[in-house]
Parts: C-alpha cells; structure tokens; sequence
C-alpha cells in the first residue's frame, strides 16, 4: 500500500528530483497534491498553514539555501512554530541543480565537458545556476551552450530548465549524486523514513 505524500516545491526541477527520486529509491510514495511552484518566499510565508495541515497528511518542502549562511539558521529563521512530525521540511544547499551537479560523471556527459572541471564538493559551490551556465559556455555540445547560456540580462539561457529536466528524466543517477551531496542524502533519507512509517 502507498503512502500519499504532498509536496511543497519552488520550481518544476525541483519537482522532477523528487519524481526521479521516488521513482528510483522511494517507490512506496505516491504523490499527491503540488503546490508552490512560485519561489521560496511563498514557501516561507504559508509555511505555517502547510504545518497546520500536515496533522492530516504528510507535507514534504523542498526550498533551496540560496545565499542564507547556513542550514540551521535558516531553520531557525523559517520554522518559528511547533513543527509537526509528518512536515518534512529539506533545504538543498545551495541549490537544488548542486544536485544534479553531485552526478559528475553523468552531467559531465551530458553537458559535453570534461569531468576535471566539475567540483567534486558541490555543496561549496556559492551559485549552482550559474556555475552551470560557465561550464556550459566551454561545453562541445551546440545544443547546450544556446540553451543554457543566457542572452542580454538573463540569469540563464531560455532552455535552462527543459534541458535541467531532460538531464533528471534520462541520465541523473540519484545514488551517485547522493555521495556527492549530504542534504540529498539526508532527502533521500526523510523520504524513506516518511515512506516507513
């Protein structure tokens, strides 16, 4: 019997993560309703109300650590309330795409570099999205520098996230990456221990 998960999300890779990770490790969680899908600052300000209604069904938050110092004063600064056991609250540090990074092997492969110059401690890497647009820049693919590399004042290039989600679906090794990155180990393991229960 599957457990009925909800998830809370900034953007749709987040949400292709999650789907990969169930898919491949967490197979007993299904998904249930999405909601977000609109930054972390929406996160953060109904944080409160997911918590409230978490005591009817599992509530799982995925949010990045972005430019915060650090894990746990960004719990500290979120999480002002009695936090209810079936709220699963995950910070990728510093992004969720360091995740995608953490597989070396594979997104070398795929983005067309050699692997030398991916960071092994991707979870020191202060700008994940961007560090991504500078390997892309030196990629041999012609399809990933255009759809990565932005134009004008872009942050990223227009196909930044298909390309992000196409990596996820087709060639990002969760377990590989899990090595790599503590906070999508300790994800992996909520999951679980949610999956568990």
């Amino acid at each position: 019997m599957s457990m009925v998960v909800n998830l809370i999300i900034e953007d749709d890779v987040q949400l292709h993560v999650i789907r990969k990770i169930i898919s491949n490790k967490v197979q007993q969680l299904q998904i249930g309703k999405i909601l977000g899908r609109r930054g972390n600052i929406y996160i953060k300000s109904n944080l409160h109300s997911f918590n409230e209604a978490a005591r009817f069904s599992p509530y799982v938050v995925l949010t990045d650590l972005d430019l915060c110092e650090c894990v746990p004063l960004m719990i500290k600064e979120w999480i002002r309330f009695n936090k209810n056991p079936d709220l699963l609250f995950n910070i990728a540090v510093r992004e969720v795409e360091a995740w995608l990074i953490a597989d070396r092997h594979s997104f070398a492969n795929y983005l067309g570099v050699s692997i030398a110059r991916i960071q092994r401690t991707v979870e020191e890497i202060d700008d994940p999205k961007q560090y991504i647009v500078s390997l892309a820049r030196r990629s041999r693919k012609r399809n990933i520098r255009e759809g990565i590399v932005p134009e004008g004042t872009a942050k990223v290039g227009k196909l930044f996230n298909s390309l992000m989600e196409k990596f996820i679906r087709e060639e990002w090794n969760v377990l590989d990456a899990a090595h790599n990155s503590p906070s999508l180990n300790y994800f992996i393991k909520n999951l679980e221990k949610i999956a568990n229960q």
